[in-house]
């Protein structure tokens, strides 16, 4: 068993860079036992750890704003786009994140900024069952609000029955942006999403 001394372990841990602690624990296993024991005991808090990203807010109509008090670990904010004068976010989800509605193909969004830097893992992504599901949900990342925009997700919602949970890997960025596409005179489509991951840093 390695010899525990809690301040050098947790000033090395919470020092070492987020995109070289995944190599760090894994070439000392001495550090990595002694993390995990601190970690257990709830003395160090899992950096690497993924977690719902957006908070419960109700009441949302164009934007929204939280801190990292909201039970999620980086501050951010929510804005939307509309199409003929209709908001595309409607309101939050409790424990699913972001409730949209939108109109005609990806032209209507929601832009969800934070703070600083987060690494997204995962989305959980839902739709309804059958009237006002969008076709596409497409999801890209940026470092601030004007893009450029990268790809990170198009997903066809016809595969998705439930609340899925779909991987992206490892992405880091400030900005999300949230797009839906529906078919023309189709009613506006509805989803609710959370991003899962962590503080990039």
């Amino acid at each position: 068993m390695p010899v525990i001394r809690p301040t050098a372990i947790t000033a090395r841990y919470t020092s070492t860079p987020l995109a070289d602690l995944p190599a760090v624990l894994a070439s000392d296993p001495d550090f990595a036992a002694s993390v995990a024991m601190l970690v257990g005991a709830g003395l160090l808090t899992d950096r690497l750890a993924n977690v719902p990203l957006l908070p419960s807010v109700s009441g949302l109509v164009t934007g929204a704003a939280w801190s990292a008090n909201d039970g999620v670990p980086v501050a951010g904010s929510i804005t939307a786009s509309a199409a003929s004068g209709e908001p595309v976010a409607a309101l939050y989800l409790p424990a699913r994140g972001v409730y949209a509605g939108a109109g005609l193909p990806i032209v209507d969004y929601v832009v969800i900024g934070f703070a600083a830097p987060v690494t997204v893992s995962a989305i959980d992504l839902t739709v309804p069952s059958a009237e006002a599901r969008p076709d596409i949900i497409a999801v890209d990342a940026a470092a601030g609000a004007a893009g450029p925009w990268a790809a990170v997700l198009t997903h066809d919602t016809g595969s998705i029955t439930a609340t899925q949970r779909v991987s992206v890997g490892d992405v880091s960025a400030t900005h999300w942006r949230i797009s839906v596409s529906v078919p023309a005179g189709v009613a506006p489509a509805v989803i609710a999403l959370q991003l899962h991951g962590r503080a990039a840093s």
